[in-house]
């Protein structure tokens, strides 16, 4: 739906969008723990790989390599300096023509498998390397590296981005707690 039927006074800054079909469409809301996991995730991507590697962004837009008018805005994505490098100034424009090498979607309550799978789908055939899907509720990660193709990691599992970015793992426990620990009444 286009930005002035939602709110004929809004700007872009106002609302998360994506373009689909050259039409602006207004992203749900996050939950608490999908938003807050995609941070901790990016922080963790970045104190790994920013110095030699590239650089996490969160709600980034970007606009896919694609025969469909995409412009997606992945919860995470990881952006190799090979593709742009450190040195360079970041664009001043809404969406980015870089490609990431890693996309992540953060499931929410109100997020639809099928809206979830055909963004996996389309950062795929756009050439985006490797997508994760972290489901925080069900304690897991599923990993793509093709649209035919994926790995299911488990709460005690290492996920690992090899050989997207060489190196980097974190164990799903330590990204979603499993409230254990919380005190009484939080």
């Amino acid at each position: 739906m286009p930005l002035d039927l939602l709110d004929p006074t809004a700007t872009d800054s106002e609302h998360l969008y994506e373009v689909i079909d050259g039409l602006h469409t207004e992203m749900t809301d996050m939950s608490v723990i999908s938003a807050g996991l995609g941070s901790i995730l990016a922080s963790l991507l970045n104190e790994f790989a920013r110095k030699t590697l590239g650089t996490a962004f969160t709600d980034v837009l970007f606009k896919l390599p694609l025969p469909l008018d995409r412009n997606r805005r992945p919860d995470v994505a990881f952006v190799p300096f090979s593709v742009w490098p450190r040195t360079r100034p970041l664009p001043n424009t809404n969406a980015w023509t870089a490609l990431p090498a890693l996309c992540v979607e953060v499931v929410s309550p109100t997020d639809l498998a099928e809206e979830v799978m055909t963004k996996v789908t389309e950062y795929l055939t756009a050439g985006v390397k490797l997508v994760w899907v972290v489901y925080p509720v069900l304690q897991a990660v599923v990993a793509f590296d093709s649209p035919t193709s994926a790995k299911l990691y488990g709460r005690t599992d290492d996920v690992s981005a090899d050989p997207v970015i060489p190196g980097f793992t974190f164990m799903l426990s330590d990204l979603i707690p499993s409230g254990e620990d919380e005190p009484a009444g939080a």
